[in-house]
This record gives structure tokens, C-alpha cells and sequence, in this order.
């Protein structure tokens, strides 16, 4: 098989420096980040943070992870990444561990179909979960980061980013699926500045993953969301979590060396994609919607946008800047391309089922 398996091992890409060092995963109680944590787990001697809203939630997870082979410890602990308030308090909890901090897992995350939604701090939801709430996560753990040898940053991020843009005008002036994209194009842009800005300096590494299509929960916020599963199911080649989650385990164990080389690039199935090809881009969207949707990503213009970012993304945090609410929020395109690959899916499937 060509995909990734998350107990698989090569000679010389696994760090033998992993004993009890301390490994952050946001979101990690379900889906793609409970898979990560049970991955680092199975790897043995980590102490590992399981970051979620719902403490009970996450009690469960870990106790089920607990279950399975493997070694180290688990430590559940409450963050809402739509709160300030509940992000600096978790920082405050991690630093009391008084433990290296190896590795910080940019899991969690949310995405809804349409609806504009504010948060507490008055940022659109997609904006403060996905991206703004990591911003100041990594912000208040970094100097915990910066003084562990051979640390790293992991962001999972999304394929969808190719067909997304950052709304300069407004941040907050985007819904659904626009507003998704555009947070996992942020992702990528913090994580490359992170790169940029680290890698003659200090030894934090920063990288970000594309778990590919798994089958999680992620559409529990649609509607119809178990019609929606279903078809989802019908996509061929789907990953599980475990599979989706290997890449990012990969870059939490891999060499100091290996993760050097990953630093500031964009991964999937443990490997760096070329962002400035149009690599990953189905079928359907490449002959309907590409013209319309996909950005060439080329380094050097992503560096400037990542430099513009961090600093919007910096006043932001600190309520130095206020985004006006919605004005015509947008997300047209993206829905189109999600739509145009689940009735690829469909017809696939059918067309199978005929031969």
C-alpha cells in the first residue's frame, strides 16, 4: 500500500531524545488529534497535553487511549481556543508542569457550511479557532519552545488553502467554507513565518501538515451532516484518522535533522508538496473551477504575506486592531469545489459498481 502507517518506523527517522518530553495536541479528543495522541502514545515516553473544550471529553479519550498498547503520560487539560481568556489560563497550566516543552500539535479546529458566527473576543469563529487562537497559543508557549533543542510547531492544515485568499480589507468579513479556507491559508502563513523567523536564530522548527481526506467529524456543524457522511464515505481512498494522523506524528518523533528539513514547508503522507504546482486538485475542480479558484503559491510572495500576517495577526491578539463585523461575507467558491468532488465521488462510485 502506498499510504502511511502509523507504526511504521525507518532507520534513522526517529529521534531517540524523546524521553519525557512534553507534546501539546489541541483538539486532541477526537478525530485527527485523538489519532495523534494515541500515535505518540504507541511511540512511547512522552508526556503528552490532550488540549480540548470538554474535559470530560477528554477524560474519555485518554482513557481509551490509555487501553492500547504503549507508554508515557496523558494529562488532560480544558482550552476553548474562542476565548483569550481560556488560552493565556492553559498556558499558564502547562508552563506549571515545569516540563520541556518538545512539541506543540495545531490540531483543533472548526468548520461550518455557512453562518457567520462571533466569538467573545468579536472575531469571526473560523478566524479565532483555526487561526487566531493558535497565533496567541504559540505566542505564550514559545519562549518554552525556543529553549528545547530540536522543538517544532506542527499545523494541521488543509489542501482547501490552494483555493483560498486572505481578505485584507476584513478578516472577519468571511462565512463557512471562505472562511475555513482562508484560516488554513493562515495556518501555513504562521508556520512559514514561524520558519523564517527561527531558522538562523534558534533551533524551533515549524511545518505544516495536510492530513488528506479523512473520515472525521469535521461536518457535524452541517446540515444534513449524516447525508453529507455518507457521501463523504463513497470518496475514494479515504483515510482513517490514524492515517490522516501519521505525517503529524511523523514530525513530532523525526530527527532533528529530518525536521529541519521539513521546517517551513507544506507535508502530506510525509512528504513536501510543491505549493507552487497545482499538485492535489481533483479531477472535477481542474477542468470546471480551477481558472476560477486555485492560487499558485509561489515562495517568495508567500513569505510577504506571512511577514503581513503575523503582524496584522499580532495587533489582533492584542486588541490593538478591531475588525469590523461581517459586510458580505463570501465563501461561494469553496463550496462549489466541495460540492464538484462529492458528486465526483458519486459518480465514481456508480461507475464502479457498473464494471
Amino acid at each position: 500500500s502506498s499510504r502511511c502507517c502509523a507504526s511504521r518506523r525507518e532507520k534513522g527517522m526517529v529521534s531517540k531524545r524523546s524521553e519525557s518530553r512534553l507534546v501539546v495536541v489541541t483538539g486532541g479528543n477526537r478525530g485527527i488529534g485523538k489519532a495523534v495522541v494515541e500515535g505518540l502514545w504507541k511511540h512511547g515516553d512522552f508526556c503528552i497535553v490532550l488540549a480540548c473544550r470538554d474535559v470530560e471529553h477528554g477524560e474519555k479519550a485518554a482513557g481509551e487511549i490509555k487501553t492500547r498498547p504503549g507508554r508515557g503520560e496523558i494529562v488532560v487539560m480544558q482550552l476553548d481556543l474562542c476565548s483569550f481568556e481560556s488560552i493565556a489560563k492553559f498556558a499558564q497550566q502547562v508552563k506549571s508542569l515545569n516540563r520541556r516543552l518538545f512539541a506543540l500539535v495545531n490540531n483543533a479546529g472548526i468548520l461550518r457550511w455557512r453562518g457567520w458566527y462571533k466569538t467573545a473576543d468579536g472575531f469571526e469563529e473560523h478566524l479565532q479557532a483555526n487561526h487566531l487562537g493558535h497565533f496567541l497559543l504559540v505566542k505564550e508557549l514559545e519562549s518554552l519552545l525556543v529553549a528545547e533543542r530540536g522543538s517544532r510547531v506542527i499545523a494541521v492544515g488543509s489542501n482547501l488553502m490552494k483555493y483560498s485568499k486572505i481578505n485584507w480589507d476584513n478578516l472577519n468579513d468571511m462565512e463557512g467554507f471562505g472562511a475555513y479556507g482562508q484560516s488554513k491559508l493562515c495556518n501555513f502563513l504562521h508556520m512559514l513565518h514561524l520558519h523564517n523567523q527561527h531558522s538562523q536564530c534558534t533551533d524551533l522548527k515549524a511545518m505544516t501538515v495536510d492530513p488528506g481526506e479523512v473520515n472525521t467529524d469535521i461536518t457535524r456543524y452541517f446540515p444534513c451532516s449524516s447525508l453529507i457522511n455518507s457521501i463523504l464515505r463513497r470518496i475514494p481512498e479515504r483515510f482513517t484518522p490514524e492515517e490522516g494522523a501519521d505525517t503529524v506524528v511523523f514530525c513530532c518523533v523525526c530527527d532533528d535533522e529530518t525536521a529541519k528539513n521539513l521546517s517551513g514547508k507544506f507535508l502530506r503522507e510525509r512528504k513536501i508538496v510543491q505549493l507552487q504546482s497545482r499538485d492535489g486538485i481533483s479531477l472535477f475542480a481542474s477542468m470546471v473551477l480551477a481558472a476560477l479558484c486555485v492560487r499558485k503559491l509561489a515562495d517568495d510572495t508567500n513569505s510577504d504575506a506571512a511577514r503581513r500576517l503575523y503582524a496584522l495577526s499580532e495587533k489582533l491578539v492584542a486588541k490593538e486592531v478591531i475588525l469590523p463585523p461581517r459586510a458580505s461575507a463570501t465563501g461561494w467558491q469553496l463550496k462549489l469545489v466541495v460540492v464538484g468532488v462529492a458528486l465526483a465521488a458519486v459518480l465514481a462510485s456508480l461507475v464502479l459498481q457498473r464494471v
